[in-house]
């Protein structure tokens, strides 16, 4: 029970009792309409009182090659090395120095192979491949379940208001977490990076304030993706019949304008 009420996700995101009505399911879904939020959540909300420091969502996550996600619909969803704070960069070479990543295309990265070393025997690149080293520059980290990757962001800039951040993301390792769990509360818990002989990586949103029943999750980090990869995200949103995050449009409206000053500017 105390697993459930830690590690449970405490965000929802999804279609509402009066949507979910209005779509007549099949005989064959089994599903209790009261279980639903009593309304549309197009992006993560709080389904539950959040206090500071409890995990909102947890996700295993799968590193990949940059190129892999780049152009797709993936990449608005997805996390590169520019997008992290040091904290969060420190972890992530802490986890690959201690054999926790392993990156799941060896044919990466996609730098290496454009700009190739002409010093670099072949046997000695595709040595390095098979060994699993990577510069964190090429790589991309993708959530694999939940809602995580659909949460909010709203920039690493520190704002007030309504779209000032209230989480914040920790990267551990599987083992790690399994060990938070065996711990218990008396005892002192793994700090961010993990340790252990797990393999594997698990993103944690953690609420850095006290977050309300229905309130927007916003994370404090950048949008990762351009206006064509967020606008495949949308398209695919929409084919699938799910719904559209409203920052959406305007997270592609804000990079146009982005992309429309800096033309301007490289014009005087």
């Amino acid at each position: 029970q105390e697993d459930k009420l830690r590690y449970c996700s405490k965000l929802y995101t999804g279609l509402g009792q009066e949507s979910w009505k209005s779509l007549l399911p099949p005989k064959d879904v089994v599903l209790k309409p009261q279980r639903l939020w009593s309304v549309d959540a197009a992006a993560p909300v709080a389904r539950q009182h959040i206090a500071v420091h409890d995990v909102i969502e947890m996700a295993p996550a799968l590193v990949v090659s940059r190129h892999v996600v780049e152009n797709t619909a993936v990449a608005s969803l997805a996390f590169f090395w520019e997008d992290w704070w040091p904290k969060q960069q420190q972890a992530l070479h802490d986890l690959k120095m201690a054999g926790h990543i392993r990156v799941q295309n060896p044919e990466l990265p996609d730098r290496m192979m454009i700009h190739h070393d002409e010093d670099l025997e072949e046997e000695e690149f595709l040595q390095k491949a098979e060994l699993n080293e990577f510069d964190f520059q090429d790589v991309a980290v993708v959530p694999l379940a939940g809602s995580l990757g659909l949460v909010r962001r709203v920039g690493k800039r520190s704002s007030s208001g309504l779209l000032s951040a209230n989480c914040k993301l920790e990267v551990v390792s599987v083992s790690g977490v399994q060990k938070k769990k065996k711990q218990g509360k008396e005892e002192e818990e793994e700090e961010e990076g993990g340790g252990g002989d797990g393999k594997g990586l698990v993103l944690q949103l953690v609420a850095t304030q006290e977050i309300e029943v229905g309130q927007e999750i916003r994370l404090n980090m950048p949008n990762s993706g351009t206006w064509e990869e967020m606008d495949l995200l949308l398209h695919a949103l929409e084919t699938t019949g799910q719904l559209i995050p409203p920052y959406l449009h305007e997270q592609m409206e804000n990079y146009a304008q982005q992309q429309d000053s800096a033309s301007w500017g490289g014009e005087l």
